[in-house]
């Protein structure tokens, strides 16, 4: 039964209910769980929990390069309702999975249906790395925060900007 709620929340919250487990309660669970659902959660579990690392999500939007804008639409269409966001999107390098821009939804439906992903993707958008202390993941947060843009992205992995002390940070003007 527990096994059941897990696979209902999203892949971050996975993480961080096994992480607040006991070993031993972990080593339990993690075998009534999808393989493929193992994997994620030690993916994430491997980040300590007050790094960015640690509040990431597997579950984001991934476009291939070669995708056309209306290929792009329809793939979206196609994962929508598995996603956390669909706001947000990344274009990966196949294989290696390296990001190679962003794109937000708004962009790709203003965009000309025939144009390829990559002429409309964003070639430099603001990341952390998976590694970084809360405290400076939290001040490149807030300030995507104000700018309007609501995720990060290192390692082909996404998170929403949730979850930042905003008692503690003065975000970077």
């Amino acid at each position: 039964q527990a096994a059941g709620i897990l696979l209902g929340l999203s892949s971050d919250e996975r993480a961080r209910v096994l992480r607040e487990m006991s070993p031993h309660e972990r080593r339990r669970m993690l075998p009534s769980l999808p393989q493929e659902i193992c994997a994620e959660i030690e993916l994430l579990l491997r980040y300590p929990a007050k790094t960015a690392g640690g509040i990431m999500t597997t579950e984001f939007v991934n476009l291939d390069p070669s995708m056309t804008v209306a290929d792009a639409l329809a793939h979206i269409r196609e994962v929508a309702a598995e996603m956390e966001s669909i706001y947000a999107c990344y274009v990966l390098e196949p294989g290696s999975r390296r990001l190679l821009g962003a794109v937000s939804l708004r962009d790709l439906v203003l965009a000309d249906p025939a144009a390829r992903v990559t002429s409309v993707m964003r070639t430099k958008p603001i990341s952390v790395q998976a590694g970084e202390p809360q405290q400076a993941r939290d001040a490149v947060l807030l300030t995507l925060d104000a700018l309007g843009a609501h995720q990060f992205v290192q390692e082909g992995l996404v998170r929403q900007a949730d979850g930042v002390d905003r008692g503690e940070v003065n975000p970077v003007p």
